[in-house]
């Protein structure tokens, strides 16, 4: 979980390429060299804004109105809090997807200088524009001026962008993206530190000659992201190294058998030859069929047998396990190291007496709803489709369609942990939510007795069939 949750982290910031199809890498005034430093490129650059005409207030999907000054160029220079931009004049419309400053040409058009910007700003708030002009003619030459050097072979993908120069001097190219200290530039496969530009835009320092330039955008993040997710992996390494080293313990102690040959022998004197079992897999008898070899699987034929079995392997300290139908229930490949003790083949009797049903322990509930049905006896319906015994559904008060075991218990035979054998009253039981007093005080339910009520035998039916 902890690895997912790294490598989850690291693809948050890795996975969201740059929309590079804002940018115009084709035209060759987009990118280029300027022969002289940082400061008289940044210089030149201002050239372009004679200052600022205007603040304007982007309320989030509301439409402001620009005019477009004859003969000049407007610019809006946007807040990082702006997530989307929308520009619309009479004869285009544009849309941008914004992730920092940066500035964007507003054009004008043919016939009308009136145009119209929408932002889509992040929480639905506001933020606040700058909108510049400039004189076609001055933003003609600064465009010019730039081109004299283009950057050519230009791919851009994801978050790499890359293209080729021949420099004729040294100078800054200016590359009309906006500067961000999250790109990783390397020049003819070296890394350089970027410059940025008036404040908005990306130069890389080149000298005189044919370079080779690769952008590659890092997102903030992603470190650390690739760091949790190595720090997770190697978690990971450890802990299923661990459970390894653990799982080849367990299956050393799971081939140790916990029963011996006298527990065998005065179990076999109790119960039979006919009804014991060595190494029985335990895929035979449960409704899953799956498990592993239990050491000893008994199957007594009385409940004095079952109790004597019990008394035995609690004398000598072995394991055991008592089961009903093998529903529900759970085995390891390993198997069972102990004793299983099945009472759901012999001791499952179940006889009607009145309106009450007296059954033992390992009475499939099936098998008790129909001989209630038989008998005309309602209550037991709700219980009926259960795939499980007496003595297990007692346990765990099972129970369906609003009914539960609780509802219909007279009285309960069981076993304590110190061997008595005692009658419990239905409120005795401790009934809860899928719980009794049999499960909280680990005791071994014998049989009990179940109060039903006079019905139609038809209506039984229906309802169970429903």
């Amino acid at each position: 979980a902890l690895l997912l949750c790294g490598v989850l982290f690291l693809m948050s910031t890795v996975g969201s390429g740059v929309n590079f199809s804002r940018y115009t890498f084709a035209e060759k005034s987009g990118l280029s060299v300027e022969g002289g430093t940082v400061d008289e490129l940044e210089a030149l650059c201002r050239r372009m804004v004679e200052g600022v005409n205007r603040y304007v207030d982007l309320v989030d999907g509301e439409k402001v109105e620009i005019y477009i000054p004859e003969g000049k160029q407007v610019y809006v220079s946007l807040p990082n809090r702006v997530k989307e931009f929308r520009v619309t004049t009479p004869e285009y419309s544009k849309t941008y997807s914004t992730y920092t400053d940066h500035l964007y040409c507003i054009q004008a058009c043919d016939g009308s200088n009136d145009a119209s910007v929408t932002a889509t700003v992040n929480n639905g708030s506001a933020a606040k524009a700058v909108i510049y002009t400039c004189p076609d003619a001055l933003e003609k030459e600064v465009r010019d001026e730039l081109a004299r050097t283009p950057l050519e072979n230009i791919s851009a993908k994801g978050r790499r962008l890359s293209g080729t120069i021949q420099a004729d001097r040294s100078g800054e190219l200016l590359i009309t993206i906006p500067y961000d200290r999250n790109w990783k530039c390397l020049v003819d496969g070296k890394q350089v530190q970027a410059d940025c530009i008036g404040q908005a835009l990306m130069g890389i320092p080149l000298t005189e000659g044919s370079h080779e330039i690769v952008l590659t955008y890092m997102p903030d993040g992603m470190g650390m992201g690739a760091a949790v997710s190595l720090l997770c992996g190697v978690w990971m390494l450890i802990s299923c190294m661990m459970e390894r080293k653990r799982r080849k313990k367990e299956m050393e102690l799971g081939n140790t058998s916990m029963v011996d040959a006298d527990v065998i022998n005065a179990i076999m004197d109790i119960a039979g030859e006919d009804h014991v079992c060595e190494n029985e897999p335990m895929s035979r008898h449960t409704t899953f069929r799956i498990g592993g070899p239990a050491d000893l699987y008994v199957i007594p034929d009385t409940e004095e047998h079952l109790l004597e079995v019990i008394r035995i392997c609690r004398a000598m300290k072995v394991p055991f396990y008592v089961t009903g139908n093998g529903s529900n229930l759970l085995v390891s490949d390993n198997g069972y190291r102990g004793v299983i003790i099945q009472i759901g083949r012999n001791l499952s009797e179940v006889t009607v007496i009145g309106t009450q049903i007296h059954a033992q322990a390992g009475a499939l509930l099936s098998t008790a709803a129909h001989r209630a049905m038989d008998a005309s006896l309602t209550g037991m319906e709700p219980l009926s489709g259960i795939p499980g015994t007496l003595g297990g559904a007692l346990t765990m008060n099972a129970g369906a369609y609003g009914g539960e075991m609780k509802d219909i218990t007279s009285e309960v035979k069981v076993l304590t942990e110190d061997g008595k054998v005692l009658t419990l009253t239905g409120e005795e039981m401790q009934f809860g939510y899928r719980t009794s007093i049999v499960q909280k005080e680990n005791m071994i339910v014998l049989s009990a007795v179940l109060k039903l009520q006079e019905g139609d035998r038809d209506t039984i039916l229906e309802t169970m069939q429903e």
